[in-house]
């Protein structure tokens, strides 16, 4: 069993429920995803929709190449992660670093081709494997599980199995490319978990660079460098370093190098749009309430829904903003988001790190729940004076007039605590700050000569 030998190491360490965290550890915290019912359930048919998927991701008549050996391997599961790691990828090869990055299937797009990107899938061996490990990890699994919260085995059995094809992907991708460095973007999926927690047990170190707002949910800083946004970032983290597997004790240097994602300054002038982002659990008829209102004033408004957002759950929200002649789309699909703000004059949302994406480009965001939240300013923006709030939409009227006669102001000692790179010379420039910094460190420079270094500790 010597090939399976790091995956078992990894499993003891940091078992199933760590690894598929927010089910696994912090499912009271949401209770949307606790109440959530899919539409196929029971815990035979959960796994044969585990068995399907892990198949259909294979491929039987196609060997995976063999990755070249590298200094840094970089991983993304996801388009934003994606999105927030090119610039640093582009940076790292532009200083002849050795990068090979890793996509899922679902982000494999030209863009990926012409540079490169490899797409993440398994062949008949890795499929053996990762039977091999479902068969004698099950067991424990199950009986887990029943202890937590039965509906899983019910629901969500499937999700934590996922874990073994992503230990048994890595274990070998780790192994030929040899990386000194992992990147990642993402500390909470079950993939990026599943590829940080196996690089430990090999003695790899770690790198994660923040794409989003954290949250006082999440886990704890459990990498050797962590490329994080600002002071707000690491307070958070602060209040997370327990949320950890016991038997891990980590030591995370920090560096704060300010908001990742490209978004551009410049607004385009005197189009005066109230910009409405929505996510998942905005319910159409109050989203209709807004619009109308802001209809009856004569204010533009253009309306941005999560990307996830799509099929019969999008087609009320799209017959809304065609009943209103002052309404107008932007798709996420198509428009990217530093587009969609700089056509704004305000940004109007509930939870959603898009407030902190407006103020750094000079547009005023204002904190409104369309519908009740489980969590109420969950990243902290209302409470770090991010962005303004309204319990009203006369209150959203009243904050748009003031932002277009300059009365409402972005607060910029509030962004810089959130952005570390905000009015510096790296602002703008952060994938740019991440790639010197990482270059540095395979060099072995000192760590503390490196700009936004901070600190070595648990966090």
């Amino acid at each position: 069993m010597t090939v399976f030998k790091d995956i078992f190491k990894t499993l003891r360490m940091e078992p199933e429920v760590w690894l598929l965290y927010l089910y696994g550890q912090k499912l009271d915290d949401f209770p949307h995803l606790k109440n959530a019912k899919p539409r196929f359930k029971g815990m035979f048919l959960r796994l044969a929709i585990f068995l399907y998927g892990l198949f259909s991701q294979s491929f039987f008549f196609r060997k995976p190449k063999v990755l070249s050996e590298s200094d840094i391997l970089v991983y993304a599961g996801s388009k934003n992660q994606k999105d927030a790691l090119k610039p640093t990828v582009e940076r790292l090869l532009d200083k002849g670093i050795n990068v090979v990055t890793l996509v899922q299937q679902k982000v494999f797009d030209n863009e990926c081709r012409n540079n490169g990107f490899k797409s993440v899938f398994l062949g008949p061996r890795e499929i053996v494997k990762v039977l091999v490990v479902f068969f004698i990890r099950f067991p424990a699994l199950y009986l887990q599980l029943r202890k937590r919260h039965k509906s899983l085995l019910l629901y969500k059995i499937d999700a934590f199995c996922e874990s073994y094809k992503y230990l048994v992907y890595f274990d070998e991708k780790l192994k030929e490319c040899k990386p000194k460095i992992i990147l990642v973007s993402n500390d909470h999926n079950v993939d990026t978990r599943s590829l940080l927690a196996i690089a430990r047990t090999m003695g790899i170190k770690t790198a994660y660079l923040q794409h989003a707002s954290v949250s006082h949910v999440f886990p704890a800083l459990m990498v050797d460098y962590a490329f994080l946004d600002g002071l707000a970032a690491l307070d958070v983290y602060k209040k997370c370093r327990y949320s950890k597997p016991h038997s891990i004790h980590p030591k995370s240097n920090v560096f704060l190098s300010g908001q990742k994602k490209s978004l551009g300054i410049s607004k385009f002038p005197g189009n005066h749009f109230l910009g409405l982002a929505l996510n998942k659990l905005d319910k159409p008829e109050d989203i209709e309430v807004v619009i109308a209102s802001l209809h009856s004033k004569g204010i533009p408004v253009l309306v941005r829904w999560h990307p996830g957002l799509q099929g019969k759950k999008l087609k009320p929200i799209l017959n809304i903003i065609d009943r209103y002649t002052n309404a107008e789309k932007s798709n996420p699909l198509d428009e990217p988001v530093g587009k969609f703000i700089s056509r704004l004059d305000v940004l109007v949302a509930a939870n959603s790190s898009i407030h902190l994406e407006a103020a750094l480009m000079k547009v005023v965001p204002i904190y409104y729940e369309y519908s009740p939240v489980y969590h109420h300013d969950y990243y902290g923006y209302v409470e770090k004076k991010i962005c303004y709030e309204a319990r009203s939409v006369d209150e959203i009227i009243n904050l748009y007039h003031e932002a277009i006669a300059g009365l409402a102001m972005i607060n910029k000692k509030a962004i810089q605590f959130f952005s570390a790179t905000y009015e510096t010379e790296w602002e703008g420039k952060e994938g740019e700050l991440v790639a010197k910094n990482l270059y540095e460190i395979l060099h072995e420079a000192r760590l503390e000569s490196l700009w936004g270094y901070l600190e070595s500790n648990e966090v």
